[in-house]
């Protein structure tokens, strides 16, 4: 398909039309990509200015909580079951241990 002097006469009279909405779209990427890195540097002062409540610390108040809850009972009930954990622990320990273990030197090998 040829292009006659009239097609041309059309597209030379849009050029220069054409030729403004590219620089405009190159222009509103450039400026988009401006007002996001503002917002964004906006966005880190806001945090940087912010003061926030650490994790740690509303752990502690419920840890605090918790302690001023427990009654006597409940202490001495998880210290009972504390102690007969560590015991069962030793007497595997004691169970596996072998009573010859390091009394012996090998000379030879």
């Amino acid at each position: 398909m040829a292009l006659t002097p009239l097609d041309l006469q059309t597209l030379f009279v849009k050029m220069n039309q054409v030729n403004r909405e590219q620089a405009h779209l190159k222009g509103a990427e450039a400026q988009e990509q401006s007002f996001e890195a503002k917002k964004l540097v906006e966005q880190e002062i806001q945090k940087d200015s912010s003061v926030n409540r650490g994790a740690d610390e509303g752990d502690m108040d419920n840890r605090i909580k918790d302690r001023e809850e427990q009654t006597a009972e409940e202490r001495e009930e998880k210290e009972r079951k504390k102690k007969e954990a560590d015991e069962k622990d030793r007497e595997e320990k004691e169970y596996i241990k072998d009573p010859n273990l390091g009394q012996n030197i090998d000379l030879m090998g």
